[in-house]
């Protein structure tokens, strides 16, 4: 079975997320790998750089991503570009498009092996400092990779969705707000009867600025 990494979860590619011009044609990959192998090398580079706040972006609808931040089985992107965007502890937000290839898996694992040559670039003393990841710092990403929202609009987001009081909080640093994310997750998600695209969406980033506040991190 494959797994990605803890923590990672994907989000729809909205317009205008794109850096830059979009590719107009694709090219067969060098790679012969499994997703699993992909995923493994992933999984490895992220924790190596001690990334948190992991994204992955593609073209899928918020109905085709799972409750849990997963793609669904039968899932496929309109278009294979992917951006992988997490935040590093010494440098910020940083964003990785890949559009190169027809797959949006081989273009995963062609971020995550750029990740692993920028690692060894710091590794074999070419340069000091985190310097090879400054280029790629996420200064016009429409994507929340560390979330700056406003903290008591996330928790009225929350406390609508999951109809609870504002005592939830209270303790809320400890990690107990698990269930009550995933129960506004669920509320809101596009499957439901209650649910839609954009209060899915609103959930997840109020989640998003509430744990970079420290509410459940």
């Amino acid at each position: 079975m494959n797994f990605w990494p803890t923590g990672l979860r994907f989000r729809p590619l909205a317009p205008g997320d794109w850096p830059g011009q979009r590719a107009s044609t694709y090219r067969a990959s060098p790679f012969d790998a499994t997703l699993g192998s992909t995923q493994s090398l992933l999984d490895r580079e992220l924790r190596m750089v001690k990334a948190t706040n992991v994204v992955v972006q593609l073209e899928l609808s918020e109905s085709q991503i799972r409750i849990d931040g997963l793609p669904r089985a039968d899932a496929r992107p309109a278009r294979p570009g992917v951006i992988l965007a997490f935040t590093h502890p010494q440098v910020g937000g940083l964003r990785y498009p890949c559009e190169r290839f027809r797959t949006w898996h081989d273009n995963l694992r062609a971020i995550a092996l750029g990740l692993e040559a920028l690692r060894k670039v710091e590794r074999y003393g070419i340069t000091s400092d985190h310097q090879q990841y400054r280029g790629w710092r996420a200064i016009e990403s429409r994507t929340v990779v560390a979330p700056t929202g406003d903290v008591e609009e996330a928790k009225a987001v929350i406390m609508l969705t999951a109809n609870v009081g504002p005592s939830v909080f209270d303790s809320g640093f400890d990690g107990t707000l698990g269930p009550v994310y995933r129960a506004a997750q669920r509320r809101s998600h596009p499957d439901r009867p209650e649910g839609s695209d954009e209060k899915f969406h609103a959930v997840q980033e109020a989640i998003a600025t509430l744990k970079a506040a420290g509410y459940g991190a």
